[in-house]
């Protein structure tokens, strides 16, 4: 039985050998810099290697100093659909940020451009231990928004699986975040009046995914056709160095990168304008879902040029203070108060009563197309919906999924509670979706890759652009703000391009209460003094009577 196993296995090797020469293709890829000149030479082999060389997806870019500080702004937000299976244990939540000055320079010019004209470098982190639509490893009440302001650490690496440009340069996986973005909130300490405030989510995890082999999984059961596989591409004209064979197998055998995340953290939070000289800063911790340290907050500090900030700091030194050690969270708000600050603030309630699918994923779940013979099945069950930075499950393993191609429901309703203001920052509804159409590779992502055969573990460039498009979904994106009276009412809300869009969402938007009109008092003149009354006009003095004169005196 095991020699015809593998006797079928290698004729469909045979049968489609003509269309595998991509597997490979990384090896003879451009080289990649950043701008602050360290290239992917012997990183990446972006060489021809004198004996085939499998391209290791990542790489670091500067060796000996593996990981990366930056801060910066972040541009766009989604969860990958294109994530490549045999080294990742899920989909990757992804967001782009346009670096700050002193750190623009860890760009690549590979990386994406963005509307401003500057490079942004694309952040990465996988969401899951397992590829089953939870977010544990990177939990979606963490993810950023677009328009956050952005400090982190992490892994700064070569993505040397884009040949066609050369090498991007990422932080991937992160390691220590913290996303901040102004809006108002009502702190405990100041009353029911809500006051512009830094919210600010910092995570910190030391298991980002999947980067550098584990030795102790080389365990491959199909490793015996490897060899045979590559000579097979190569018309056999090649012997696969043995080194080769070995990188790869560690590759495609995955490992979890362990970041030694006990250590201070420190995060340098900016703060909203300070409104008046005599302002005074509040801070409030909001929550640490997974117990641990409590974070230190320190300020109000400035720089230079006047910028307020605070500066929070996380002790993961001790085993006490780390449960677990490599993972920790909590979000903070800041803001000023006294006096003060005049707006009218709206308390807004979203909710998601229904989905329905759209013409194009039912379309594509109706597809039946066979990679050697099993079917690429495609089902849309993995779906989030943010609104101002909360993320919550619209499809995925907590609500569950579809019901054949009947709409989903939601009872209750799927509800975000947020406050608005009429102007200045914070005064925008966002509301953006996220997610990707699951397929029949979905079921080969780590650790499950190996059992689905060595023929999920090569790159087959045009099957796996083929299922990537077939994974992608439209997001729907809207902002509402006063001059639409903040979107009030109900929608039928479809994807940014109607005609290509999987789903159509009917929510709603109401007010849970009447505005809130913060007017700071209004100074009240001191009173004046009464005048300092007059010292009373002196007597005028008693005259003194003439001297008695001496009777006996002559004159």
């Amino acid at each position: 039985m095991q020699n015809q196993i593998t006797a079928l296995i290698i004729c469909m090797l045979l049968t489609v050998a003509v269309t595998l020469s991509p597997v490979i293709q990384n090896a003879f890829a451009k080289v990649g810099f950043t701008l602050a000149g360290d290239n992917s030479t012997k990183k990446c082999f972006d060489k021809p290697p004198t004996s085939m060389v499998f391209r290791p997806h990542y790489a670091n870019v500067i060796p000996n100093n593996p990981f990366a500080f930056v801060t910066g702004q972040v541009i766009e937000t989604h969860v990958s659909n294109e994530d490549f299976y045999f080294d990742h244990y899920s989909h990757d939540s992804n967001f782009k940020v346009l670096l700050n000055d002193p750190f623009y320079n860890l760009n690549s010019p590979s990386n994406e451009m963005g509307k401003s004209g500057k490079l942004l470098m694309e952040m990465e982190w996988e969401m899951g231990f397992h590829n089953d639509g939870r977010t544990d490893r990177f939990p979606k009440e963490f993810w950023p928004f677009g328009g956050d302001l952005v400090s982190m650490e992490g892994k700064y690496i070569f993505d040397c699986g884009h040949p066609e440009n050369g090498p991007r340069s990422e932080l991937h996986p992160a390691s220590a975040v913290a996303f901040t973005r102004f809006e108002p909130m009502i702190f405990k300490s100041e009353g029911s009046n809500p006051l512009l405030a830094s919210q600010t989510s910092i995570f910190i995890n030391g298991a980002g995914g999947v980067f550098t082999p584990d030795p102790n999984r080389l365990a491959n059961p199909d490793k015996g056709l490897l060899g045979f596989f590559i000579k097979l591409i190569l018309n056999d004209k090649q012997e696969v160095d043995a080194a080769a064979v070995k990188e790869y197998q560690l590759r495609a055998s995955g490992g979890d990168i362990n970041v030694d995340v006990r250590k201070i953290h420190e995060f340098y939070v900016p703060l909203p304008p300070k409104p008046s000289p005599s302002s005074r800063m509040v801070a409030q911790i909001i929550d640490i879902p997974f117990g641990g340290v409590t974070p230190i907050i320190t300020g109000p500090l400035e720089t230079s040029d006047g910028k307020q900030f605070m500066k929070v700091s996380i002790d993961l030194r001790s085993a006490a203070n780390c449960v677990p050690c490599a993972f920790y969270g909590t979000h903070i708000a800041a803001g000023w108060t006294d006096p003060l600050q005049s707006n009218v603030y709206h308390h807004l309630r979203v909710q998601v009563q229904s989905i329905v699918k759209g013409d194009s994923i039912l379309k594509r779940e109706a597809l039946n197309r066979g990679i050697f013979g099993s079917a690429d099945e495609y089902d849309f069950k993995n779906l989030w919906l943010g609104v101002n930075g909360q993320y919550k499950e619209l499809l995925g393993p907590s609500v569950g999924g579809f019901s054949l191609t009947l709409p989903k429901t939601y009872s209750p309703p799927v509800t975000y509670d947020v406050i608005v203001a009429e102007q200045g920052a914070g005064s925008k509804l966002n509301i953006k979706s996220t997610g990707y159409v699951r397929s029949t590779a979905d079921d080969c992502f780590q650790p499950n890759s190996r059992s689905c055969g060595d023929i999920f573990l090569y790159r087959i460039a045009d099957k796996i652009d083929e299922i990537n498009e077939n994974q992608k979904i439209q997001s729907m994106v809207k902002e509402f703000s006063k001059d639409n009276n903040f979107g009030i009412g109900t929608h039928f809300s479809e994807c940014s391009t109607p005609t290509e869009c999987e789903f159509r969402l009917t929510y709603t938007i109401s007010e849970t209460s009447p505005p809130t009109v913060v007017t700071p008092p209004t100074p009240i003149p001191p009173t004046p003094r009464p005048p300092s009354p007059l010292p009373p006009t002196p007597s005028p003095p008693t005259p003194i009577p003439p001297t008695a004169r001496d009777p006996k005196s002559k004159k």
